[in-house]
């Protein structure tokens, strides 16, 4: 059996092409940002495309540290059920927080969303993360069309969006721009068709077929019994002479109703 394993392992042909999104990594393609001054960009200021597919969205915890060498780089928990974000602040010095804000100082653990995207025509891949209050209304507003349109059509259906604005009302700052999803299409499950259009069943409604009705037959009397002859008839049948053959030849065949078989 070790022989087989072997000759199947050898003869696989492997593209370069194989394996899965669900890698581990949070970040995959391209960075996607939001602010207030240049709205959706990435992080060479290009502007996105769109309209995008949602592929998936997810939670985790972030924080931000320093290399040695000086470079501020995301560090995460993805392992589900993710720890309370208190808890683990707990474990890290105040002396190592940023600051707020607000004032005060920024814990460093955060709750944050992430949402991978994917341009249809080109399969290029994007990732949005943010901890801010903008986005996570902007995903819960998403998440929300998304469940009401899966209850409607009852599949697990992906939204096609245009990367948009929306605003909410601050407490400290009054009107403030959001980054914001506005669904534009549906795209189906892979493991489910287009549906396609279904053709009525003519066979129920079809016409049945008209049977000609019976011939009426009306029954034939029945001949009435011979008559005995009498002795002066015998007599009188006995003085008659046959008809020559030239008169039975004579008959028209379509006007001779007799039974030939008889």
């Amino acid at each position: 059996m070790s022989n087989e394993l072997v000759k199947r392992e050898t003869t696989e042909i492997v593209d370069g092409f194989d394996g899965t999104l669900d890698d581990g990594r949070v970040v995959k393609g391209t960075i996607i940002l939001w602010d207030r001054e240049k709205q959706w960009h990435d992080r060479d200021d290009q502007p996105v495309p769109s309209p995008l597919l949602v592929y998936n969205i997810t939670v985790v915890l972030r924080r931000w540290v320093k290399t040695p060498e000086g470079n501020t780089v995301p560090d995460y928990i993805t392992t589900h059920p993710l720890p309370d974000p208190r808890d683990e602040n707990e474990k890290i010095p105040k002396s190592e927080w940023q600051p707020g804000l607000r004032g005060g100082l920024r814990p460093p653990w955060e709750i944050t969303l992430v949402v991978y995207l994917i341009e249809i025509a080109t399969g290029r891949f994007f990732t949005f993360q943010s901890a801010t209050t903008g986005a996570r209304i902007a995903v819960d507003l998403l998440r929300e069309q998304v469940a009401v349109k899966r209850l409607m059509v009852r599949s697990k259906v992906k939204p096609i969006v245009e990367l948009g604005k929306g605003v909410f009302k601050s407490h400290d700052f009054g009107i403030v721009p959001r980054p914001n999803f506005n669904v534009v299409d549906w795209r189906p499950p892979e493991s489910e068709p287009e549906p396609t259009p279904q053709l009525p069943d003519l066979s129920s409604t079809a016409t049945p077929p008209v049977t000609p009705a019976a011939a009426e037959t009306k029954p034939k009397p029945e001949a009435a019994p011979p008559a005995k002859k009498t002795s002066k008839a015998k007599a009188a049948a006995k003085s008659e002479t046959k008809p020559d053959a030239k008169s039975d030849d004579a008959v028209d065949p379509y006007f001779n109703d007799a039974i030939p078989w008889q």
